[in-house]
Formats: C-alpha cells, sequence, structure tokens
C-alpha cells in the first residue's frame, strides 16, 4: 500500500484506486475463504464498520 501520509488531493486519485483494489482483493479473498454468502456478509459489515468510522473521524474533525 502507497504511503497514506504524503498522499495529498494530487494523489487522491491514485490513492483511491490503490484502495479500491485492496478492497477487491478483500472480498474476493472472504468469498473464496468463507463462500459466496458468508463472504459477502463479511464484505458488507466491513463496510459498515468502515462508514461508521469515517463518521466519527468526520464529527471529530469538525469539532476541532
Amino acid at each position: 500500500m502507497g504511503d497514506v501520509v504524503k498522499v495529498d488531493f494530487d494523489g487522491s486519485n491514485s490513492f483511491r484506486r490503490e484502495m479500491g483494489d485492496i478492497i477487491e482483493d478483500l472480498v474476493t479473498c472472504l468469498t473464496r475463504h468463507y463462500g459466496e454468502d458468508a463472504g459477502c456478509l463479511m464484505a458488507k459489515s466491513f463496510i459498515i464498520a468502515l462508514e461508521m468510522i469515517a463518521e466519527r473521524v468526520t464529527k471529530h474533525l469538525k469539532n476541532n
């Protein structure tokens, strides 16, 4: 994975592509090891958790 600290607005598209590849690999791994249904359910749960984290971080940054 790229150096997250050095990513700025100019590199955000590159960062998004790299993260997209990582997420795609995660979903592939989950479905391969746990089956299609369980793997997709785990991936959806992971996405929900990331969204909750993003909301909390955004709220924290607004308060600062």
